[in-house]
């Protein structure tokens, strides 16, 4: 990453206010959350200021899209996702830039709002040029800023016209993601033969796979954060009720988390379960994590693009 690392101190800090923000999350305290995670932004920026330098600031800025999001505030939340998107796109190291589409931002923008790698190229564009020519901004607002400048401003021809790509733009194109109502904890629609638990690391692809299993038919999709949350549980106890009470179990490990947690207990409780995750990020599945999901009687298989998931998910459903 081009970014230089957090000093210890204030890495404590964020990884501090993170758990903070996630416990406020899985208990609908959306507003809390969203003070929390917004404060940390402005720490950050402040941070900056202090140490002279830039710091990689795209967990807060996707989060603050993402409470906004989850409060309904649809624009305000998509104008997040794209700042996070850029800042993913300026701590990228030069040349791999699109190694942004695979973070939680482009994740979002890609599955969640059906925009295509073509159409943000020019985001891709013009950070690559601030780059050639050394003037990295510390915030992803200031490349906004020279987007949506005429051309004749900035002297790079982006994608033709007389301006370059705005968040307006952006907003005309994109399609937000269906809501998903807000469910009663253990108050299910269907036969436990029908419920798919379904975990991950990341909204967009736990909202892509909720919505493939929706696309196969027939299957009720269980995904913790469509439950409320009882005052006298921990999430932890909350995802594995959940869990329990599910036939069928499928994980996306591409970014292993708190998802080992919860299969490693599914065999515990008897519930088929599915491993996937994508075939270019396979270095983070380590041989050990593989021989575990085998010795616990858990299929995994890997897959190139989004699309495959269906029949991934369909052949497994249906053995």
């Amino acid at each position: 990453m081009a970014a230089p690392i957090l000093p210890e101190d204030l890495q404590k800090e964020v990884d501090d206010t993170a758990m903070k923000y996630a416990v406020c999350i899985h208990t609908q305290q959306y507003p809390v959350a969203l003070n929390i995670i917004t404060e940390l932004y402005n720490k950050m920026l402040a941070w900056q200021d202090t140490h002279k330098q830039r710091f990689h600031k795209g967990f807060a800025i996707h989060n603050i899209g993402y409470t906004l999001f989850l409060q309904k505030k649809f624009a305000d939340a998509l104008r997040y996702f794209v700042l996070a998107y850029i800042e993913d796109l300026l701590s990228a190291d030069k040349g791999k830039e699109d190694e942004a589409d695979s973070t939680p931002a482009g994740q979002t923008l890609l599955l969640g709002y059906k925009l295509t790698p073509e159409f943000l190229k020019p985001l891709k564009q013009a950070v690559v040029e601030l780059k050639t020519q050394s003037r990295i901004p510390r915030t992803p607002e200031e490349v906004i800023q020279e987007l949506e400048k005429p051309r004749t401003d900035y002297g790079w021809d982006i994608r033709g016209g007389t301006t370059a790509m705005s968040i307006k733009d952006i907003e005309a194109r994109a399609s937000p993601p269906k809501e998903h109502r807000l469910r009663k904890f253990t108050m299910f629609d269907t036969e436990w033969a029908k419920r798919v638990f379904i975990g991950g690391s990341g909204d967009a692809i736990i909202n892509y796979m909720r919505d493939t299993i929706d696309k196969i038919g027939g299957y009720d999709p269980v995904v913790a954060v469509d439950f409320d949350m009882p005052s006298d549980i921990t999430i932890y106890h909350k995802c594995i009720v959940l869990l329990h009470c599910s036939k069928y179990a499928i994980f996306d490990l591409t970014m292993p988390g708190g998802q080992l947690i919860e299969i490693e207990r599914a065999p515990d409780y008897g519930v088929k379960t599915l491993a996937v995750w994508q075939k270019d990020k396979e270095e983070a599945i380590t041989q050990v994590l593989k021989s575990c999901l085998q010795n616990r009687g858990i299929k995994y298989k890997s897959y190139t693009e989004y699309g495959e998931l269906e029949d991934i998910f369909r052949k497994f459903l249906q053995e």
